[in-house]
């Protein structure tokens, strides 16, 4: 027991990530060129990937899940976000984490659990509030829609170095 006068020396302990393990990349051009080809930019993203609202609260609203891991399905497959081997979109899920109101909502990244050996099972990473990224009017094109991959490759990329 120490002396109770804060004397005592401590040290700090730290978990550092793996930054040497691949992680997820980006690349803008190529969702874009996505968008360009199908003529799709200014489409509304609750227009492309089209859901039911669920009741939080009382409240009906979107289903975030749904329309993220639809966006990050496309990002994936038009090379907007590349994985590292051996990973596919189908190895990551979605999940929401509801705050006490909807606004504090947050969407968090995990490895599907049979994707994955024990050995390599980590938390979920959160990535984002959908209420700051999207609303019903948020066109694919928009700057929001690029934040929220740019966001969804770092919790990616997070999650594959914790």
């Amino acid at each position: 027991m120490g002396s109770g006068k804060g004397k005592a020396r401590r040290t700090r302990t730290t978990t550092q990530a793996n930054t040497s393990a691949p992680g997820a990349t980006r690349d803008r051009s190529k969702w874009e060129q996505f968008l360009k080809n199908g003529g799709v930019q200014n489409t509304k993203m609750v227009k492309y990937y089209p859901c039911e609202k669920v009741i939080h609260e009382g409240v009906p609203e979107l289903d975030w899940v749904h329309i993220v891991t639809e966006l990050f399905q496309d990002a994936v497959a038009v090379g907007a976000i590349s994985l590292p081997e051996p990973y596919s979109s189908g190895d990551f899920e979605f999940s929401v984490v509801q705050g006490p109101y909807a606004y504090n909502h947050r969407i968090q990244v995990g490895f599907v659990e049979a994707s994955v050996p024990p050995t390599r099972a980590a938390p979920p990473v959160p990535v984002f509030n959908p209420f700051y990224n999207f609303a019903e009017s948020t066109p694919l094109s928009s700057e929001a829609t690029n934040r929220a991959i740019d966001q969804i490759t770092g919790g990616i990329t997070q999650l594959l170095r914790s």
